[in-house]
Formats: C-alpha cells, structure tokens, sequence
C-alpha cells in the first residue's frame, strides 16, 4: 500500500504505526462520519485505550514535599537560593 508510506511521511508517523491505528480504527466498526463526531480526547481513547494510570514513586513523593517547602521559603523576605 503506497499511501500508508505517503500518509506516514506526512504525519510523522511510524508506517506501522499507521497500520496500527488503521487496524484498531477497523476493529471498531465505526465509519468515518462516526469518528468526525468524536472529540479529541474520545478518539484518541478509541485508537489508543484509556490512559494508562499514573504511579507516583518514592522519590517524587519526596521531591514534591521539598520543594513546596523550598517554595514557601524562597517567598520570605531576604532569603535566596545561595542562603537557603
């Protein structure tokens, strides 16, 4: 199929990645008036599935809780990033 190296020139796109949406975009049995309906957000659901959930580790736990401390600091009057 020439037009998939054609379309994945002028998306950016992966050619298998191409076919990749093209075929999930077949499994759902939609038409392209359906897909035309479909926000942003819900196609990119349909295409790709729902996001997968975000797991915050350890350490981002911990950065997060010093650096709203270093925020609150940075704010008093007189202190710096070289005296803090």
């Amino acid at each position: 199929m020439p037009w998939l190296k054609q379309l994945s020139q002028l998306t950016g796109v992966a050619r298998n990645t191409v076919k990749s949406y093209l075929r999930r975009f077949i499994e759902t049995g939609l038409t392209y008036r359906d897909v035309e309906l479909l926000s942003d957000e819900a196609l990119s659901e349909l295409i790709l599935g729902p996001p997968a959930p975000q797991q915050r580790s350890k350490r981002q736990e911990i950065l997060s809780a010093r650096l709203s401390t270093l925020s609150k600091e940075l704010r008093r009057k007189g202190m710096t990033q070289q005296r803090h």
